[in-house]
């Protein structure tokens, strides 16, 4: 019995192994494969093998046209391979995509969900075993073993595919962010086309064409699609007969008209964006003007290869190593090398960098972008431009802050939806939802046209007395200041013409993330100064920097940290280098001479972290003195409470500073221990939840009982609901993004101070949010508040499939 149980351990040990070194031979094969169906072709031999089976298929889904495509086969006839299709929920692999489950099935060509396909063979097997590929709760699409035995797959079958879905999702998924994904083109008789039908109902419609990706900038926009065809590519080769030195000559050529190129766009999109904005750029020149990213590509040339090859060896190389981050800003890094390579690129092969055609467009356009980067923005007719969509980038990505500067209602994310997108289809983007609609049906624009001049209504309702103070209550005692956040001075305006108070919140790290090494003490003053400048006389709340976690400052050499979140940043990065820190405040007390600041220590945890960091703010001033510089001597200084440490300290710290800033974001992820940008667990982040609101509301009490002021910042502040339960708490400030700003100062006018403490009071003692959710609901119905908030009203999309 003893021997019998070592030689299944031993069988069992074995398979692991080949199953790792499989793996392995995969990962090397991605890295070193730039066709994706020679990876695919191997892992389903390997797959296999290691099951054992007598056939193992790889289906990709496309959510575009609901069809799931063969895309690689070992046992199956390969010549099918990207030539059949089935739709969602038809045969057993329409099965697999519509139930998301593993799918096990013995004598399988007698099943009713079995789908026989002319020349593809499956009747030959007896048994069927699938299970879905998933990325980010998204189905993409299946692998399926089959086997001639009529002995049904086992649970350790089951188990054991299972496991090799991760590498097969992850590959798939790399190469589609190498570029190496191609798109299938099926005939157009195997596909629905995408032109409506008049005979079908709307919410038949709707079904087969919205494709939903993230809102990034909210509004509603419509027009005819215009696709930017920029995408790095692999193209033919140059003239074979160049010797190695006119390579060599002829990429410093590129590279020195690139640069030059890429220094004209600064200076477009300074005048544009402003000169913090076009810094980004500083990121392109830095690959341009480094001698060993020049250096490695001419080793590539000596060693035989083209510049052309040569270039897109190293890119790749840059690519693979970037491709392991999951964060958005490194991501977006491997874009800028990506649009960088693709410009010198076009020059070695045409002569230029770029095709101005693909900014061409006529009157209400709506363009497609596999990534935006500013040059990208620069060259676009911003009077033809009505939104944007791309495959990539996510709510608080560089592109969505720039389509925010520039007012361009945007959904992000789309991936792999984009590729059967067409140049002149009619676009439908609904920014609020984060839907968009491909060729959509008379109804459902008249639908949209409506909700356009409902919310234009509103929006015109909402700016009357933007401009003028709060005050609460018949009494009018209680006067509340609705600011702005910024991230970048670009938005001071849309702040100011959206009646802020204040900037609430300015955040200092963006001058910090696209540049090529840290600003000096006079750079960042002078950005300081001009936001002050810009904010006419309003008071302007400057945090300092809050870098770690999702920001990465590459010429810091942070270290890799497991979970950067709760790593080291922020003040925690600052008060372990304070030759860093004190620059910054050098800079901000400098400015702080030209108009009315606050200073904010972000991620306070502890008292000591206030102690130290006002200790160093009081040797920068000394220094200052001693220099015989100018500030001004009464700056108050914050602590922003965005962790549960620093709500259970929030009386000692009161003690300590002149006011807080209540990062709602921050307080709710980590009070809950939920990252909202992680789709597995996303829906459990509720600013409803009781432990955030009561967290808020015994951090201002708190305050009150110290006498100073409180300001909540975070998207909490520009909820309707949840500002009203706000203002019954007490809370003296609200800080949010500037369009918010008209709508919540409206709110405020129309509601009842006495009442609203009331509704406060009473929902912070329900333990459940969906209670506290109903109460305010009642309250809103009770006061009229609900129709006149577009932000709590139904997303007609949804409303329509809620209907059915």
């Amino acid at each position: 019995f003893t021997q019998d149980i070592s030689l299944i351990f031993m069988k069992i040990a074995d398979t692991q192994q080949e199953a790792l070194f499989s793996m392995m031979d995969l990962v090397n094969l991605v890295h070193s494969e730039e066709d994706l169906t020679k990876i695919l072709d191997f892992l389903v031999q390997k797959i296999a093998k290691l099951m054992p089976s007598d056939a193992c298929s790889l289906y990709l889904y496309d959510q575009v046209t609901d069809e799931i495509t063969l895309r690689a086969t070992h046992g199956l006839n390969h010549d099918l391979v990207n030539n059949i299709s089935v739709k969602k929920g038809q045969g057993l692999a329409g099965k697999t995509i519509e139930t998301l489950k593993p799918l096990n099935i013995s004598n399988s060509h007698k099943n009713p969900d079995f789908k026989e396909i002319d020349g593809l063979n499956e009747d030959a097997y007896n048994n069927y075993l699938s299970v879905p590929l998933i990325y980010n709760n998204i189905p993409i699409g299946l692998i399926a073993v089959q086997n001639k035995e009529k002995v049904k797959f086992k649970k350790k079958d089951i188990e054991f595919l299972t496991s090799l879905t991760g590498t097969a999702v992850a590959l798939v998924e790399k190469a589609k962010f190498k570029g190496t994904v191609e798109t299938i083109s099926i005939p157009s008789n195997q596909i629905n086309d995408l032109d409506h039908n008049e005979n079908d109902t709307t919410i038949e419609y709707l079904k087969d064409h919205l494709i939903k990706g993230i809102p990034a900038v909210p509004g509603i926009a419509m027009g005819r699609l215009k696709i930017v065809h920029h995408a790095f590519a692999r193209r033919h080769e140059i003239d074979a007969e160049n010797s190695q030195q006119k390579e060599i000559e002829l990429l410093k050529e590129a590279f020195e008209v690139v640069s030059k190129e890429i220094k004209n766009t600064k200076t477009k999109a300074e005048k544009q964006f402003g000169p913090d904005e076009a810094s980004i750029f500083e990121a392109y020149l830095m690959f341009l003007e480094s001698e060993s990213f020049k250096k490695q590509i001419i080793h590539e040339i000596n060693g035989g290869l083209s510049a052309v090859k040569a270039l897109d060896k190293i890119v790749s190389k840059y690519m693979d190593r970037m491709a392991e981050a999951h964060d958005e800003y490194i991501k977006e890094r491997a874009y800028d090398i990506q649009d960088v390579a693709r410009k010198i690129t076009n020059h070695l092969l045409y002569g230029k960098s770029s095709d101005t055609s693909n900014y061409q467009c006529d009157e209400d356009t709506i363009f497609c972008n596999d990534f935006w980067s500013i040059s990208d923005f620069v060259n676009i007719d911003l009077n033809k431009t009505k939104g944007i969509i791309s495959a990539n980038g996510g709510a608080s990505s560089h592109i969505a802050i720039l389509a925010d500067s520039l007012n361009l209602p945007a959904v992000l994310g789309l991936e792999s939806a984009v590729s059967q997108f067409r140049d002149g289809d009619f676009i439908l983007i609904d920014g609020y939802a984060g839907h968009v609609l491909v060729n959509p049906s008379d109804k459902i624009i008249e639908i949209y046209k409506k909700e356009i001049i409902e919310l234009e209504k509103q929006t015109k309702l909402f700016q009357q007395k933007k401009d003028q103070k709060v005050r609460i209550g018949t009494t009018n005692k209680h006067q509340i200041s609705i600011g702005a956040n910024l991230s970048m001075i670009v938005h001071t305006n849309a702040a100011l013409d959206s009646g802020a108070d204040m900037i609430g919140l300015y955040r200092t790290e963006f001058p910090f993330l696209v540049r090529k090494q840290m600003p000096t003490e006079e750079e960042q003053y002078l950005i300081y100064k001009r936001a002050i400048d810009m904010v006419d006389g309003k008071e302007i709340t400057f945090r300092t920097l809050d870098i770690g976690g999702d920001k990465h400052v590459t010429y810091l050499n942070m270290p890799a940290e497991s979970n950067p979140a709760l790593g080291w940043r922020a003040i925690r990065f600052f008060l372990e280098r304070k030759d860093l820190f004190r620059i910054q405040l050098r800079a901000l007390l400098r400015a702080s001479v030209h108009g009315k600041i606050r200073i904010l220590f972000p991620m306070i945890s502890s008292v000591e972290e206030i102690i130290e960091a006002k200790k160093v703010l009081d040797l920068v001033k000394k220094e200052l003195q001693d220099e015989n510089q100018i500030y001004a001597r009464k700056i108050p200084i914050g602590a922003m409470i965005e962790v549960p440490s620093a709500v259970e300290m929030a009386g000692a710290l009161a003690e300590l500073v002149d006011f807080f800033s209540i990062g709602t974001n921050d307080l709710t992820q980590y009070c809950l221990a939920v990252d909202r940008t992680n789709p597995l667990v996303a829906k459990y982040y509720d600013p409803f939840h009781p432990a955030v609101l009561r967290m808020v509301n015994r951090t201002i009490q708190a305050a009150h009982k110290a006498e100073i002021k409180v300001t909540v910042c975070g998207d909490i502040a520009s909820q309707p609901f949840l500002a009203a339960l706000l203002i019954g708490m007490g809370a003296d400030q609200l800080s949010m993004i500037p369009r918010a700003i008209p709508k919540i100062k409206y709110l405020a006018r129309h509601i009842d101070e006495n009442t609203v403490i009331k509704l406060a009071k009473k929902c912070l003692k329900f333990d459940q949010s969906h209670l506290i959710r109903n109460e305010l609901k009642i309250y809103f119905k009770e006061y009229r508040l609900d129709e006149m908030i577009p932000q709590e009203r139904v997303h007609v999309m949804d409303h329509l499939l809620d209907e059915e």
